[in-house]
């Protein structure tokens, strides 16, 4: 019996899955992993092969990674498209993903197996009705996507000092939100950075930028904020260091450039 064919849908899901899982766990182990392929009726062995294909779409990890190589012509065009309007992409991922847990739910209903929990979005906060309200929700989706894409393109680690928490780490923007386009720039995880609060709240201020070999560069005035043992802790011992470059989704040279041009040194008082 032939194979049978994927379709945009599932393509669009596993693309996604893929963006949001490190490396490491594109494997059939992986709890969504099975759980995507429960959604769409594959193996987890399909799923994990499928979204490993990727690599080769990363010129950052396509050098690192070895081994996939097939990619189908519907892949490839899914994936320029994806270019075109991240958040777009991450609003119809996000619409598919309810859709396939609603058929699954009522198409299994006798199964013990439960599904992963998913976000809540209309009752995390008060929203407004009719355009605003679909705009606003858009706009939470793509913000919920950047994060989860930016943390598992940087394995859940400041790139600055490798702490790995959570809690304690923020999807930065390179290009601020305010000023990056709505379709290929505010929700494109190539305009991130993951960063501990300290090191996010300075690069958004315009006291740190990294120049065009990923190295970070402070703006002297930071090193007045404190004692010169803090001082020297916090910040000059990773003066001109190179940031941990992420597993995909390397930053983007051109957001690096706008960022020295426009934000570094403009000091917010």
């Amino acid at each position: 019996m032939a194979d049978r064919l994927w379709t945009r849908e599932e393509v669009l899901l596993t693309i996604n899955l893929y963006c949001k899982l490190p490396y490491a766990k594109l494997r059939q182990t992986t709890p969504e992993v099975k759980e995507l392929a429960r959604l769409l009726g594959r193996t987890p062995s399909a799923i994990s092969m499928r979204c490993c294909n990727y690599v080769q779409f990363d010129p950052v990890e396509s050098k690192r990674v070895k081994g996939f190589t097939r990619v189908a012509k519907l892949d490839r065009t899914i994936f320029t498209e994806i270019n075109g309007d991240w958040e777009n992409f991450a609003v119809i991922c996000e619409q598919l993903l309810e859709q396939y847990r609603k058929q699954y739910v009522r198409l299994n209903k006798n199964k013990k197996d439960t599904l992963l929990a998913s976000p809540t979005w209309e009752k995390e906060v008060e929203l407004p009705f009719g355009s605003v309200k679909k705009q606003m929700l858009n706009t939470r989706i793509g913000q919920r996507f950047f994060r989860e894409a930016v943390l598992s393109a940087y394995n859940h680690q400041c790139c600055i000092t490798g702490l790995r928490h959570d809690a304690l780490l923020v999807a930065s923007h390179i290009k601020p939100w305010k000023d990056s386009d709505l379709k290929t720039e505010r929700t494109n995880p190539r305009n991130g950075l993951c960063l501990s609060p300290l090191y996010d709240r300075a690069f958004d201020a315009g006291l740190m930028t990294i120049d065009e070999q990923y190295r970070i560069v402070f703006d002297r005035q930071i090193y007045d904020c404190a004692e010169n043992k803090i001082v020297k802790h916090l910040f000059k011992q990773y003066e001109g260091k190179f940031i941990n470059l992420p597993e995909r989704f390397a930053p983007e040279q051109l957001f690096l450039a706008y960022h020295r041009n426009h934000v570094f040194h403009r000091i917010e008082r």
